[in-house]
């Protein structure tokens, strides 16, 4: 299952845009793998700031 995020990230007046994509794996009726990437960037008083996240989980569903 792909899926991809937007978002707003921060507080003002560092408040910047936050995005990602992933992919979710059901191979059990109850255990799923994923993987997402996520990230943001802010440019602020002559500065650059960059915030990239790879994750990957194990994910169990209880119901």
């Amino acid at each position: 299952m792909p899926y991809a995020r937007i978002g707003f990230t921060g507080t003002w007046p560092d408040t910047r845009l936050h995005y990602g994509a992933g992919v979710e794996y059901k191979f059990a009726r109850n255990w799923s793998v994923a993987g997402e990437y996520t990230g943001d960037t802010a440019h602020y008083d002559g500065g650059h700031r960059r915030n990239d996240s790879l994750t990957f989980g194990v994910h169990y569903y209880f119901f």
